[in-house]
């Protein structure tokens, strides 16, 4: 029903002292099918030309909007190309960075190449696509959003499930370090009481 293709690049970006090692990931301006989101619920489009980071990349890069970073091309005729930092986009996770899919391609010096594309599927001929996809050679895999996030939410629960019993567990321990003590200091005070019930007794039999 709907296409919209992306390429993505292995880069390592640098600014001042710092570099870190990311996928450059150019996409559609306009893009309706995979939207960067700002943490406030915005969409952000796409600047042209420019570089947009995620906050936490912009953060450990130590780059603010208006500065120029190099991008070091990891993939093909490797080579460093310095890009205007266009917008810092605080995203809840990852540290990802985009840039304009024809700025990409002219970064690369490539046609039309893409890494994949994102399909809005009709579910009533989704297995004729699915076998069609299957079919062709240059298709290296297909991933399903509603899979993807049933796995996310096992993997979530999963990791849920081991966080209750680690609590449960030291929960457990401090309970019985708590009986145990109080029941020595139980014991404790009865074997003083008894001495000294003891004591008393032989001094009024004296």
């Amino acid at each position: 029903m709907a296409a919209e293709p992306f390429r993505a690049v292995p880069v390592r970006l640098r600014f001042a002292q710092r570099s870190r090692h990311t996928v450059l990931i150019g996409a559609q301006r306009g893009a309706r099918l995979s939207r960067i989101i700002d943490s406030p619920s915005r969409v952000v489009d796409l600047p042209a030309g420019g570089l947009v980071l995620s906050g936490m990349l912009a953060r450990v890069l130590g780059a603010r909007p208006g500065d120029d970073v190099t991008v070091e091309v990891l993939e093909g005729p490797r080579r460093d190309v310095r890009l205007r930092l266009a917008r810092v986009v605080d995203e809840y996770m990852g540290m990802n960075a985009y840039l304009e899919l024809d700025a990409l391609h002219a970064l690369m010096q490539e046609g039309g190449t893409v890494s994949g594309a994102f399909l809005q599927v009709d579910q009533a001929r989704a297995r004729e696509l699915y076998a069609a996809l299957k079919a062709t050679p240059r298709v290296a895999g297909v991933l399903l959003k509603d899979a993807a996030l049933a796995s996310f939410n096992d993997t979530m629960a999963s990791m849920m499930r081991q966080m209750l019993a680690v609590y449960v567990l030291f929960a457990g321990i401090i309970a019985f370090g708590v009986v145990y003590n109080n029941a020595r200091v139980s014991l404790a005070e009865r074997s003083a009481n008894s001495r000294r019930c003891a004591s008393s007794a032989s001094a009024a039999a004296r």
